[in-house]
């Protein structure tokens, strides 16, 4: 009753205060909001814009190379005859690379996936060179080669950004790429193997450091798994390529924001008193070259942008309640006198609901067990059998008897007499549904209604009830046996009997088991 008043307190002052506070502060307020709200609408904006740029000039990016990739696939099937004559292939090969200046590597690998050609090209002095044949490999059990050979005719295969590697070890200095492949044919349209370029993606990371020059905040880039990618924190980079740095992963660091990233593609929201800004990169959505199907093992990647509100002059811009906040830091004599007024009418409130609480309450329920009377039972069991019926449901009647509760009051007292009343009813009231409805008729006498339960389901439940009474008889060591009597009817949907005579059909049911029960009953111990 008492945790009903402090609720019930706290709701109306709540409602008072939004409602004095409204008639007070309305008018200024508003318009403070307002000017946040348009300001923070403007930062995420700005941000949005940022990612978006970078995007696009990342799928520009990506486009070209796609475009110099068919460039170099159509030089290859033009001029390739076999192994001993494709130097001419060669010679444009290593001039694109020298020109171009972001491709490692070129190469050709036939339909096994070995090696044919190969083209490397040194960033740090500008030149390109044919591998040597000795020192070409088997790349059949790589993915690039496998997904390329496996695209339809017009595919284009864009492996995951990662770190070069040379013989299952990361290349150091670090060296991000990208791997391209298409296949290629010859001039009946045999398929004759894969060109792959290795782009070097070291373009797409100096996008992410523009971003974060540009941005209000910080910068991260995440693989969906939460692992980072590029951070201005350079130790936590490329954490999902590193074993000891595997604990670096923003799902486990920022676990609720995380929640909200990895489930929408973009948006922006509220975490504390940071505003983060988030868009997907999908390189399988971004449309790279017209006429081919561009296919990718990379998961959206997740650009996220983190800005400290209040460094930013946003120290509002979570919800309302913080802008309420520094308002009334502003005007706090105004909402001093709110807060007192809102207390004298929520005190005021409260009282008057609880003294219309209280005549409801004792006007339909029994005050000693706190379940239906007889009048409010009656009026809401007589609903809830037309209810059922009306919608095919059985529907039961229980008649309930305590025996020997005259023996017990006038041997050991009202109060033992209270006691099995209120137990009878609370072990009956935890093996019922909220469906179900426990009427106290007067004195010893209940009347048990059970909705969507015939005959014998209802006898199933009794049952239940009457183990429970005799393992207190059992288990308690009480002075009396709890001894109950019932009588059950199932109600029937065709308009010949009504609710009083099912009442009365129960109770001399009822009445039966209890001059049964009468013959071997010890109600004292």
């Amino acid at each position: 009753m008492f945790k009903t008043i402090i609720a019930r307190f706290f709701l109306f002052f709540i409602i008072c205060f939004i409602v004095f506070s409204s008639v007070f502060f309305f008018f200024e307020y508003s318009v403070f909001v307002r000017e946040i709200n348009f300001k923070r609408e403007e930062m995420i904006d700005i941000e949005k814009g940022n990612i978006d740029f970078e995007i696009a000039s990342i799928s520009q990016e990506l486009s070209s190379v796609v475009s110099d990739l068919m460039y170099l696939s159509s030089v290859f099937e033009l001029e390739y005859n076999d192994r001993d004559n494709s130097s001419q292939i060669v010679n444009t090969w290593k001039t694109f690379a020298e020109a171009k200046k972001v491709y490692d590597q070129v190469r050709f690998l036939d339909a096994s996936g070995v090696e044919v050609l190969r083209i490397n090209y040194d960033n740090s002095t500008g030149k390109s060179a044919k591998v040597l044949d000795s020192e070409l490999q088997d790349k059949s059990e790589k993915n690039y080669f496998k997904r390329a050979l496996n695209l339809e005719d017009n595919g284009v295969y864009i492996s995951v950004l990662n770190l070069n590697m040379e013989n299952g070890v990361i290349q150091k200095p670090l060296k991000p790429v990208i791997r391209f492949a298409k296949k290629v044919f010859d001039s009946e349209g045999k398929v004759l193997g894969v060109v792959v370029i290795n782009y070097r993606a070291s373009n797409i990371i100096d996008k992410f450091k523009m971003l974060e020059n540009s941005s209000f905040g910080s910068v991260v880039v995440l693989k969906n798994s939460g692992h980072y990618i590029y951070s201005k924190n350079s130790v936590k980079n490329w954490s999902f390529l590193f074993p000891e740095k595997s604990k670096y992963n923003y799902s486990l660091e920022q676990s609720a924001r995380w929640k909200v990233i990895s489930t929408a593609g973009s948006g922006s929201k509220m975490f504390d008193d940071n505003l983060v800004v988030f868009s997907d990169l999908d390189i399988s959505k971004l449309e790279l070259y017209e006429g081919f199907n561009v296919v990718t093992d990379e998961k959206p990647v997740k650009i996220v942008t983190t800005i400290r509100a209040r460094d930013n002059g946003l120290f509002v811009i979570k919800d309302s309640l913080d802008g309420y906040i520094y308002f009334i830091s502003e005007n706090m004599l105004q909402f001093l006198l709110v807060v007192l007024i809102s207390i004298l009418a929520a005190i005021i409130l409260v009282y008057t609901a609880s003294r219309k609480d209280e005549i409801v309450y004792f006007s339909e329920y029994d005050p000693l067990t706190e379940v239906y009377n007889r009048r409010a039972g009656y009026k809401l069991l007589d609903k809830m059998i037309e209810t059922s019926l009306d919608a095919g449901k059985d529907f039961s009647l229980c008649f309930i008897d305590i025996n020997g509760l005259k023996t017990i009051n006038d041997n050991l007292g009202h109060e033992y007499g209270d006691e099995i009343i209120v137990t009878v009813s609370n072990v009956i009231k935890s093996e019922i549904r909220d469906s179900d409805i426990l009427i106290r008729l007067g004195g010893d006498e209940f009347l048990l209604g059970l909705s969507g339960s015939n005959y014998n389901r209802s006898e199933q439940i009794w049952k239940r009830i009457k183990e429970r009474f005799d393992n207190i008889n059992t288990n308690e060591e009480r002075t009396y046996n709890i001894s109950v009597s019932h009588g059950i009817v199932e109600l029937y949907d065709n308009g010949e009997e009504s609710i009083e005579n099912a009442i009365i059909r129960a109770d001399e049911l009822m009445y039966v088991e209890k001059q049964k029960i009468k013959e071997k009953l010890i109600v004292l111990k």
